[in-house]
């Protein structure tokens, strides 16, 4: 513990701080570091947790062209537990916090969020108090245009309930029983239209079919009035026993009777 605490450290009488050996740089600006996990990340490559306080040997740089207001951003690179996959981490001067970069996701906080909604209040806040003065004019025109609506549709709901209460129950029986009424009169209209419609559609549909009976009982009477022509089969003549057939006769012309001369 002695020497972890610089207690009794021999320095001989000829040490030159000038002749001691500098940490050597990489050519990229990388040095490797000791470094704790400032909060819970899980791996995007294996699901791997690895939690806040776990020690990593990383390798550190300065990201070169980005600082807030001055202060420079420093990356570390991490390396999972589990699959050796590499995630990236920076500082966040702006929240006072780390930022993951890639290849890992950050646990949700609820401080965090409870911050951040805080910014984004104070933000809108901002962005309210620059706005120009014509925008912020229209604003409270429309802001006034709908509370008059609500003003409106609140006195209208105010003074139907006034009606209500304060109408005679004999009133609003009656009022009740004329509403019946016209339902039951506008029913009964619409049936009878309905059975006006249905009526009317099947004097079409029984006009139709006597137009069909009418002209098919046409067509039967002329078929009547007709001449039946009968057809003659011609059936060929049946062979005869031993196999011969009947032959045709043929038809013999009569002779004709000539007249000769007979010499005295």
């Amino acid at each position: 513990m002695g020497e972890r605490k610089v207690v009794n450290k021999f320095i001989p009488w000829d040490f030159d701080p000038d002749k001691v050996s500098k940490v050597k740089l990489s050519n990229i600006g990388q040095f490797t570091v000791r470094m704790m996990l400032p909060f819970t990340v899980r791996c995007n490559s294996c699901g791997e947790f690895m939690y806040s306080g776990k020690k990593f040997n990383v390798r550190k740089e300065t990201a070169n062209g980005e600082d807030y207001l001055g202060i420079p951003i420093e990356r570390f690179y991490f390396k999972c537990t589990n699959c050796e996959a590499e995630f990236i981490i920076q500082t966040d001067p702006k929240n006072s916090d780390y930022a993951v970069v890639s290849g890992a996701t950050r646990n949700s906080v609820l401080w965090k969020n409870e911050r951040q909604l805080e910014l984004e209040d104070k933000a809108k806040a901002e962005a309210a108090e620059n706005m120009d003065a014509i925008q912020e004019l229209e604003n409270r025109t429309e802001e006034s245009k709908r509370e008059m609506d609500i003003y409106d549709a609140l006195d209208l709901l105010q003074a139907k309930q006034r009606k209500t209460m304060n109408a005679d129950p004999e009133e609003a029986l009656e009022v009740i029983r004329k509403r019946e009424r016209e339902k039951e009169k506008e029913e009964k209209r619409k049936q009878i239209e309905d059975d006006e419609n249905d009526e009317k559609e099947l004097r079409e549909l029984l006009k139709k079919k006597r137009e069909e009976e009418d002209a098919k009982n046409e067509a039967s009477y002329a078929n009547l009035f007709k001449p039946k022509t009968q057809e003659v089969k011609v059936l060929p003549n049946p062979p005869l026993k031993n196999g011969l057939k009947l032959m045709k006769k043929k038809k013999t012309e009569p002779k004709k009777a000539t007249l000769g001369l007979v010499a005295y």
